[in-house]
């Protein structure tokens, strides 16, 4: 995992401070979802950053949020676009439980528009554009198609919104329940 910002003091006194934190990138290459230098923090920014890290670290002992996050972490670190899109989708199907699924793509589809959207007619238009982004995923995979980076950018938000329901609802989604032996 990589820390994308550095800051003079701990996180605890930044609030204390002007909220200054220096981007930097620990690997040669990012697919270009840092937008500059110096992120300035609201307090706000600040006070959830104090409030989510316990549970966020939590989460780092659950190992299908810990596989689902290293996954997803990586997407943005990754050569070239198409690999950081297998890669978010990956890490969405770890953390939704449903590599196992037989209709895979309409799990996938169901479970993420569900938790990320926030009305029926919002988790309707997430569905529809989540499938379509899937479908290009596949084509990467199957076909060695090339994706748009827009598309890219787009599954990476999808992505985001999910690790940031888990963590601001403090609970992972619910796991495929496994019938008894």
């Amino acid at each position: 995992m990589r820390i994308p910002a550095l800051a003079k003091v701990p996180l605890k006194q930044l609030s204390n401070t002007n909220g200054t934190a220096d981007a930097f990138e620990s690997a040669p290459y990012h697919i270009g979802l840092f937008r500059g230098m110096h992120a300035t923090l609201t307090l706000e920014d600040i006070q959830w950053a104090a409030t989510t890290l316990p549970i966020a670290v939590r989460f780092c002992h659950d190992d299908r949020f810990m596989r689902a996050f290293s996954i997803f972490d990586e997407s943005v670190w990754s050569l070239r676009v198409e690999l950081g899109t297998i890669l978010i989708w990956t890490a969405i199907e770890i953390l939704f439980d449903k590599s196992a699924e037989q209709s895979k793509t309409k799990a996938i589809c169901s479970a993420l528009s569900e938790f990320v959207a926030s009305s029926p007619e919002d988790r309707d238009r997430a569905y529809n554009m989540i499938r379509d982004l899937y479908e290009k995923r596949g084509r990467i995979v199957h076909v060695g198609q090339k994706i748009d980076p827009n598309d890219f950018g787009q599954s990476f938000a999808f992505a985001r919104a999910a690790f940031m329901n888990v963590l601001n609802r403090n609970k992972l989604p619910p796991a495929r329940i496994t019938p008894l032996h």
